[in-house]
């Protein structure tokens, strides 16, 4: 496959196709430039990564915890619904079930379908409630960013939703 456009020869990166193919690894001086030059040409593209990396760093740890004994148990791994994973009595039981007194399909779909992908290892539940944050971090950005025109104090308010204690 050919490399993106901003990689090329053409776009004046052709040391890092030349490094590429050598085997070498690492960013050297053209590749940074380049990047720059990209980001440069799309300044949201650097809001965007600059927020998402600042999350990532912020909650990349939370692969390592377990399950808490707050709620978990209730939701997750006590509940046998949520334990089957998909299924059609599932499905139906997530539809219709008020269990401790709320009705949230949604969320107890979203944990079957969890545990179908990771079992009950807590590192995916957390893994999908991360991917989940940036998205809604890199929405929130986006929405702002159109509403207001000013990106960067848009990333700023992205920043402090994605960052906020409140998420923890």
């Amino acid at each position: 496959a050919a490399p993106p456009r901003w990689m090329s020869t053409a776009s004046g990166c052709g040391l890092a196709a030349r490094r590429r193919q050598a085997g070498t690894s690492g960013l050297g001086l053209v590749e940074i430039w380049t990047m720059n030059r990209w980001f440069d040409t799309y300044p949201e593209a650097k809001a965007a990564a600059l927020v998402l990396l600042l999350t990532l760093a912020a909650y990349w740890g939370v692969l390592g915890h377990g399950f808490t004994n707050y709620d978990d148990n209730v939701y997750v791994t006590e509940n046998e619904p949520v334990r089957g994973g998909l299924s059609g009595a599932g499905l139906a039981w997530a539809l219709t079930a008020v269990h401790e007194s709320t009705w949230q399909p949604l969320t107890w779909l979203s944990y079957m379908l969890d545990v179908e992908l990771y079992g009950l290892d807590p590192r995916g539940f957390h893994l999908t409630n991360l991917v989940l944050h940036l998205a809604n971090t890199l929405l929130l950005l986006l929405v702002l960013r159109r509403m207001t025109g000013r990106l960067w104090r848009s990333a700023f308010v992205a920043g402090l939703f994605a960052l906020h204690p409140l998420h923890v």
